[in-house]
């Protein structure tokens, strides 16, 4: 019964087999197999059949299922190869940068050697070559400018010696470049030249003083080559932007052009504001010298007392009517005593006078010390605007003004090339006919008026005379504008009127007259335009300060 339900079970299974297989097949294989076993055929094998299906089945399955365990390890064993590979990469990979970094690293430390080494070099042998140009180029500088000495003494040629002066301003100049590219290859200084630029801010004094450090503000010998050093030195602090006041007179605001020929007597009265109804010469100091005012008053009291004794002795002695006894002789001594020291004091004017000044000074006598301190300030601050050397400098008064120090206690030169060595013209008398700024009648054909004609070589150019012109009338200008009026101008005038008879051309009296007018007025401009630093200069002399602590007034003061 068993094997009976067994065989049925087998049977239905392998036709369900048989079935699902004949479905799997096409119909032609189907047909044939119809064809071959018949029905009977089929129905007696489909146990066997059947059975031989589901095994072969199964061992499908199971291999299918052993080939898909291979497969995946397999796979898994490439996956871990592929990881294990590409970590092995990563790391191979990152060796290599490390020893691509590590080379770059020694390379870069061997190339900084070298370069340092090779720098280092380049530096030693650049020092040499700016030492021996700075050595050369001041030697050249030097010699040219002995030779434009020598030419302008020797043979008076101006053309050929300023041609040289110019050579040897470039050598010393090329020479001074030399040296400060020597000093910052030696860490002297933060820069290897100078540069144009603008100050980005206002300079103090602290920086003025500083920036002085250093600079020859007098020059020792007086050499063309000693005064270029001083204001190429100036000029280099100017260009640099640390002094802004120095030489800063440009040529368009000091053309004569627009006042020569037309200047008059009103137009120096609108800018000096004297009155109309005042004197100009007076106010402006044209015959103005107190302490040759003083010693004539002495000098007069002098003879006037001296004559009288010996009047008085003398009549007493012939008509014997006065009884003067003992005193007679002593009054005749006195008398003849001072007709001797006023002798005296003709013989020895110049000294008398700078010891008059002096006393008045000391005792300041009519504020008189007052007026002395703003001509000295008046000469100064305009010089400086205008860009000329200063001779000598004291920080006390020394007397002003007088003949051998026109301009007080800071001296300066006539021109930035020095003061030229050449005998003025001369003139019939040596009056000067153009001694008024109010006469508008010169005469240029008088007696007076005769000069020689021919040109001086190696004379003031007329750029320096209308420099000069500033500079020394800049003190009446001064003092009339801040005292009412001029009691010292007498001397520069006359200073101004030398000068004007050792110009290059002949000028005539009224051309003088018009240079003098033509100072006055732009002295007066530049002195209004800088009021302020006037007075500071002012207040810097009676302090009796440094010239060093005076530039930095000027230059810190703003107005």
């Amino acid at each position: 019964m068993a094997l009976t339900v067994q065989w049925l079970l087998l049977t239905a299974l392998g036709l369900a087999q048989l079935k699902s297989t004949a479905a799997l097949l096409p119909p032609a294989a189907l047909s044939t197999l119809h064809t071959r076993h018949g029905v009977r055929g089929i129905g007696v094998g489909c146990g066997w059949s059947a059975g031989a299906a589901v095994a072969g089945q199964r061992r499908r399955c199971v291999k299918m299922l052993e080939d898909s365990a291979t497969v995946d390890t397999e796979r898994e064993k490439k996956r871990e190869e592929a990881q294990r590979l590409q970590q092995m990469a990563a790391a191979a990979a990152a060796a290599a940068l490390a020893a691509e970094e590590r080379a770059k690293n020694i390379q870069s430390g061997a190339m900084q050697q070298l370069a340092m080494l090779s720098k280092a070099a380049k530096v030693e042998s650049e020092k040499t070559r700016f030492r021996a140009e700075v050595e050369a180029r001041a030697k050249e500088g030097a010699r040219l400018s002995a030779q434009a000495d020598e030419e302008e003494k020797t043979r008076g040629t101006t053309t050929f010696a300023t041609e040289l002066a110019g050579k040897a301003r470039i050598e010393m100049r090329l020479a001074d470049e030399a040296q400060r590219k020597l000093s910052a290859l030696e860490g002297k200084s933060e820069t290897a030249g100078v540069q144009l630029q603008t100050p980005r801010e206002p300079p103090t004094v602290a920086s003025v003083m500083d920036a002085l450090k250093g600079v020859c503000l007098i020059p020792v010998t007086g050499t063309r080559t000693d005064l270029l050093r001083c204001t190429d030195d100036l000029d280099s602090l100017k260009m640099a932007g640390k002094l802004s006041v120095w030489n800063s007179a440009g040529a368009d605001s000091l053309a004569a052009g627009s006042y020569r020929g037309g200047s008059s007597a009103a137009q120096v009265r609108a800018i000096t504001g004297v009155a109309d109804e005042t004197n100009l010469d007076i106010s402006l100091g044209v015959s103005s010298y107190k302490a040759l005012q003083y010693k004539n008053y002495a000098s007069g009291g002098l003879m006037f007392v001296g004559g009288l004794g010996l009047i008085i002795a003398g009549a007493a002695e012939n008509t014997g009517m006065v009884a003067l006894g003992k005193v007679g002789p002593a009054i005749e001594s006195f008398g003849y005593g001072a007709l001797i020291l006023n002798i005296l004091a003709g013989f020895f004017s110049d000294q008398t006078s700078n010891w008059m000044s002096s006393r008045l000074f000391q005792f300041d006598v009519t504020g008189y010390r007052k007026r002395a301190v703003t001509c000295e300030a008046a000469h100064l601050l305009v010089a400086y605007i205008c860009g000329l050397p200063l001779e000598a400098y004291s920080r006390q008064y020394v007397g002003y003004p007088l003949k051998s120090r026109p301009t007080g206690r800071a001296q300066i030169y006539s021109t930035r090339r020095g003061d030229p060595e050449v005998p003025p013209r001369k003139r019939v008398f040596g009056l000067p006919p153009w001694a008024s700024l109010e006469d508008n009648d010169v005469d240029d054909d008088g007696i007076l008026a005769n000069l020689d004609v021919m040109p001086i070589k190696n004379g003031y150019s007329s750029k320096e005379i209308d420099l000069l012109s500033l500079v020394l009338l800049a003190a009446p200008v001064a003092e009339c504008m801040e005292l009412g009026s001029s009691s010292n101008g007498a001397i520069v005038y006359q200073q101004l009127d030398t000068c004007m008879l050792m110009s290059q051309d002949c000028m005539p009296p009224s051309k003088m007259q018009a240079q003098a007018r033509w100072g006055l007025v732009k002295s007066a401009g530049i002195l209004k335009k800088n009021k302020n630093k006037l007075a500071a200069v002012v207040a810097a002399l009676e302090r009796e300060e440094s010239l060093q602590q005076v530039i930095a007034a000027i230059e810190t003061t703003r107005d």
